[in-house]
């Protein structure tokens, strides 16, 4: 079995020109180089000198010095990766506990939209790696409803804030039919202290004028 043939060093030099910037700078003696008629073997190999190649050799050990450096970084950014997934992970299993028992009466939300809610960030991973089954759902309804929610997440969202708002929107109102209430109530006291207790009819009339 033959040797894998090496790359020549100007070849190698082209590459590393390439990486940092200086291509430019080549390819304009190589025009140069092909319009006065040399071939291009020839004005390839004039425009390397020109660009500054050293030669093979020098060429060869900076090669390898690039490949190591290279090998090392990605080394580097493969353990990297894994340890941010590993943390990843565990801030979901960290999620999970602290979430797990979560209780499902304090929210306002529809009993199927808040279980899906809150059990989105169980379902990392294939169905059969999820940290929730379909036993655990309220209804069948909801299992389908976070099977749907964990590939359309942002519509799933929507439908909470539409949600939210409308049960901010009734609590906004019940405060206010309430305040609104007591606004009559105390209108009323303070009335009936300015009239010194007058019945109903005088009520709203503190001030009646003669005649």
């Amino acid at each position: 079995m033959s040797e894998k043939r090496k790359r020549p060093g100007y070849a190698l030099f082209i590459d590393r020109l390439r990486r940092e910037g200086g291509y430019r700078k080549y390819k304009d003696f190589y025009d140069k180089y092909k319009a006065e008629g040399l071939s291009t073997i020839k004005a390839t190999y004039q425009a390397c000198l020109k660009a500054g190649y050293e030669g093979p050799e020098v060429e060869r050990k900076r090669h390898e010095k690039y490949m190591l450096s290279e090998m090392k970084r990605e080394d580097k950014e493969h353990h990297q990766a894994e340890m941010d997934a590993n943390a990843e992970e565990e801030r979901d299993i960290k999620d999970v506990k602290s979430l797990s028992e979560y209780n499902l009466s304090e929210s306002d939300l529809p009993e199927e939209i808040a279980w899906v809610y809150h059990s989105l960030h169980k379902c990392k991973g294939d169905r059969d790696e999820w940290c929730v089954t379909s036993e655990e759902a309220p209804s069948p309804g909801a299992w389908s409803m976070l099977c749907w929610a964990v590939d359309n997440t942002g519509k799933f969202m929507e439908i909470v804030i539409k949600e939210e708002l409308k049960l901010s929107a009734a609590k906004e109102d019940d405060q206010s039919m309430r305040a609104t209430e007591h606004s009559i109530d105390v209108i009323s006291q303070l009335l009936n202290d300015i009239g010194g207790g007058h019945d109903e009819k005088n009520v709203g009339i503190p001030f009646s004028s003669s005649g």
